[in-house]
């Protein structure tokens, strides 16, 4: 009989980079009742549904297992992370300091080094106070060189170190790099990027997305192709198992959003027009947008008709009634 044949087996391994030897299923009191051999009847594939990335795998292009969506943008991915770390440093080196004589500033084992009348005459406390360390902020702010310059009242004893920081330019330079992973990994420009320039007309919308819109696709795609999967093993295991509700027809059908392209009000105002042009119907419409089927999409529309007509009798009816009351004044 046709169908397919699922071999099951058992390795026991002591590293976890090694399979191991084969060993029975009985080893473990869950697998006793496996059986080491079993065929599914009229399968020619696995009734399992999975979802690969519609990327291919740079290791290994011929196999069926799909990589990572950020695989084509890695080596774009470690210059970004780089450039990141520039600037990150930028911000570290820029920071103030204030360069002075090391004979103005606290010394943490001063207090090992000093006589107590030294330490009053020089800091104005005893030894012991000079052995706590001084907070990190002062310590990052003020380095301590040993001039040796003889300090008069005339020369400055100290120098602040404020740099003007480049971080424009590095911001520049890592936006650039983020457009070098978006473009390589499919995706338009400003998904990690800062867009600067503004896109004016639909045409140039569509066109700076239109890498997102066909990696969304594909990913689309494989994910049909891995829920139609999961459908199809489903409907046979139920078949198999005991008491399982027969099925009957299965209609699968799939309808994805596409405002990666088009925003949902502009997709919607762009329906509302074709409706009035007669291009499309109010059933097509409320099926969907409001995810209803034919049936109960026409007999919305038949309610709001028949609404609408009352208002219109009662309307009538109000106004009749006001042009007699204008009549007999």
């Amino acid at each position: 009989m046709a169908g397919l044949q699922v071999i099951n087996l058992a390795f026991l391994s002591a590293f976890k980079d090694s399979l191991g030897t084969p060993v029975e299923l009985g080893i473990r009191p869950e697998w006793d009742e496996i059986a080491p051999v079993a065929w599914l009847p009229r399968l020619k594939k696995l009734p399992v549904g999975y979802f690969v990335t519609p990327i291919i795998n740079p290791i290994e292009p011929t196999g069926d297992l799909g990589a990572a969506m950020f695989e084509p943008a890695r080596r774009q991915i470690i210059d970004a992370d780089e450039q990141y770390t520039r600037l990150d440093w930028e911000y570290e080196a820029g920071e103030i300091a204030v360069d002075t004589d090391a004979s103005y500033l606290q010394p943490t084992d001063a207090g090992q080094q000093m006589s107590k009348a030294e330490a009053l005459r020089k800091y104005g406390v005893p030894p012991e106070a000079l052995t706590t360390t001084t907070p990190h902020h002062r310590e990052r702010v003020f380095h301590g060189l040993d001039l040796n310059t003889g300090i008069t009242q005339q020369t400055p004893f100290y120098q602040v170190f404020a740099p003007s920081l480049r971080d424009t330019s590095y911001l520049s330079g890592l936006n650039q790099y983020l457009r070098n992973v978006e473009s390589h990994a499919g995706l338009s420009f400003g998904i990690l990027s800062q867009v600067s320039d503004v896109e004016k007309t639909a045409t140039e919308i569509m066109s700076s997305r239109q890498k997102l819109y066909a990696t969304v696709s594909d990913c689309q795609a494989a994910m049909e192709e891995a829920l139609r999967g999961l459908i199809d093993a489903l409907n046979y295991w139920a078949d198999h198992v005991p008491g399982a509700p027969q099925k009957g027809v299965l209609e699968v059908s799939f309808q994805w959003d596409d405002s990666i392209i088009i925003d949902r009000l502009t997709e919607r105002t762009q329906w509302q027009q074709e409706v009035t042009m007669g291009l499309r119907s109010k059933a097509e419409y409320r099926m969907h947008f409001y995810g209803e089927d034919e049936a109960t999409a026409r007999r919305a529309i038949q309610a709001v008709q028949n609404e609408s007509a009352g208002m219109d009798v009662l309307e009538g009816v109000l106004n009749g009634s006001s042009n007699r009351k204008a009549k007999n004044q």
